[in-house]
């Protein structure tokens, strides 16, 4: 297959690859930029070779080898998609188009693990445990130690002494020895020298008392 190409004498001629538009050089079609580049060579075609003598919409770069993909091949046989390390094979489940994940099924048909507990038809997701079994087994299977529990009870009681600390005595006053008053009383009579002090009487006493009061609580 050959091309007719004709040689440019116009001074104001373009290049004529594809939708160039620097000027041609003197006695050829070609810019300064394509001079030592080939066109393809597929009939009506003006675009730049890429390889075997033509460009790559017309065979110059490989199909991808991968059925039904129009993609060019970059790794080996096939394109990026499907050319990443060693091509992987569709679930063998009819009518599936998803990849095949273990035993040549995807999850959804059997290639993915279940739930080691029984009776539970959901994937494993972590430790061969589904996300809603996995934290029940590792809730139980971490027991508190007996450190904790100690601190804790101790903890407890150190509470409860405080409480009863903070709480008033409830105290009966009718059990209490009055008999003070009296040898307060006395007391002050002998020093004033047998006459009775008019300070002494029922409102100081209340007086006193209150103040008893506050000392014992």
């Amino acid at each position: 297959m050959t091309t007719t190409t004709t040689m440019s004498t116009n001074p104001s001629a373009t290049c004529r690859f594809n939708e160039c538009p620097h000027p041609a050089q003197p006695g050829t079609f070609k810019c300064h930029f394509h001079r030592h580049r080939a066109m393809c060579l597929s009939p009506g075609c003006t675009n730049q070779v890429y390889a075997r003598n033509l460009c790559t919409r017309h065979g110059g770069k490989r199909q991808c080898a991968f059925e039904g993909c129009q993609q060019h091949a970059r790794v080996r046989e096939f394109c990026s998609r499907h050319g990443t390390g060693q091509v992987k094979k569709l679930c063998v489940h009819d009518g599936c188009t998803k990849l095949a994940n273990a035993r040549q099924r995807c999850v959804r048909h059997g290639g993915g693990r279940q739930c080691r507990i029984s009776g539970c038809g959901t994937h494993a997701r972590s430790g061969g445990y589904c996300r809603r079994h996995s934290k029940y087994t590792s809730s139980t299977s971490s027991p508190s130690s007996p450190a904790k529990s100690t601190s804790s009870s101790s903890s407890t009681v150190s509470e409860s002494d405080e409480v009863m600390l903070l709480e008033p005595l409830d105290m009966d006053m009718e059990l209490l020895d009055m008999n003070w008053m009296d040898d307060g009383s006395n007391w002050i009579d002998s020093v004033d020298g047998g006459a009775k002090s008019e300070c002494f009487d029922l409102d100081c006493a209340q007086e006193l008392l209150g103040s008893l009061e506050e000392l014992i609580v």
